[in-house]
């Protein structure tokens, strides 16, 4: 008998009987505080991956904490990107120091969430935290978000967390779709690219459009909360392809960026639900820039894969 199989025998012996999780999980513990490499690796299939983690419920938040202040006080940073801090686990550790299973990583992450967003603000209040991954209870302490090497865009799922999280950006990861491009556009994602671009040119012309549009407007998609479909409204029957979301500064102004995804010229009627006395100014993908005479109601020409942006200045309704 090989050893490996002598090891993995032993493995099934000492592990597979151990069906309690909490057990299970205890004996792997004993067996990593006792620094005993042998027995922990019997817990692992051979072709496993095998990641360590610290236990943030443990003096591992601490440790991150202490790091922080190294970080930004020693070293002069004015912010930092928080690696896999959305991860969360089941602590069973008898270092905890809550001892209560369900919440002790939770609460441990928490004062490394609140602490880290304390010490970057002391130092420098332009100083920003990103932490990778989205929540609700992340993200309540950083100042934006990062998925890694971009997620697959979904409007209605990026939707759903943009307007629980409006300051959160959530970026996505290129394909060679102008439509889909369009559409990250619209939701502020940006795009990690690993495609080679120079297969692509069509694709890379409509991107540096983007880019070129964007610098007029991008003031508006971060300093305006995202706001889905508050504001406007679209005119009946909304046409396949057509998609619009706003993002509103409260008191200043209300931005609607409206896209065709599809190849086909479309028209649709963009009508403003809030109020209309404020100049409006509409940035289209060409490059040109005009100012609509009826601010409340506004008939758009869109041409395949076309962004308009359209910015309305508040002001009393007319």
């Amino acid at each position: 008998m090989m050893a490996d199989d002598v090891r993995m025998n032993d493995m099934d012996n000492q592990v597979a009987p151990q069906t309690d999780l909490k057990a299970l999980a205890q004996a792997y513990m004993d067996a990593f505080h006792a620094q005993d490499l042998e027995r922990c690796l019997e817990f692992f299939a051979d072709d496993a991956t095998v990641d360590f983690n610290v236990d943030m419920g443990t003096g591992s938040a601490d440790f991150n904490i202490s790091n922080v202040h190294r970080m930004i006080e020693d070293y002069g940073f004015s912010g930092f990107e928080m690696d896999q801090a959305g991860k969360n686990f089941l602590s069973y550790s008898p270092y905890s120091k809550t001892g209560s299973p369900e919440y002790s990583y939770t609460n441990g992450a928490r004062r490394v969430y609140e602490m880290s967003e304390k010490i970057v603000k002391a130092h420098d209040p332009n100083g920003i935290v990103v932490t990778e991954g989205i929540s609700d209870f992340e993200n309540q302490y950083s100042d934006s978000a990062w998925i890694y090497e971009g997620a697959a865009l979904s409007v209605p799922f990026y939707s759903f967390f943009r307007y629980s999280i409006p300051w959160a950006t959530l970026n996505a990861r290129a394909v060679n779709d102008k439509g889909h491009a369009d559409q990250a556009f619209m939701m502020n994602s940006p795009l990690d690219i690993f495609i080679d671009l120079n297969k692509y040119p069509e694709y890379a012309v409509h991107l540096k459009n983007l880019h070129a549009l964007k610098e007029h407007i991008y003031k508006h998609l971060y300093q305006g909360d995202f706001s889905d479909g508050d504001g406007f409204t679209l005119g009946s029957p909304v046409a396949p392809g057509v998609m619009a979301k706003s993002y509103i500064e409260t008191g200043h102004c209300t931005t609607v960026v409206v896209i065709n995804s599809s190849a086909t010229p479309q028209t649709v009627t963009l009508n403003f639900t809030g109020p209309t006395g404020g100049k409006l100014t509409n940035y289209r993908l060409d490059g040109s820039v005009n100012t609509p005479t009826n601010a409340a109601r506004v008939s758009l020409q869109l041409g395949p894969y076309d962004v308009n942006v359209l910015v309305l200045e508040q002001g009393e309704k007319q």
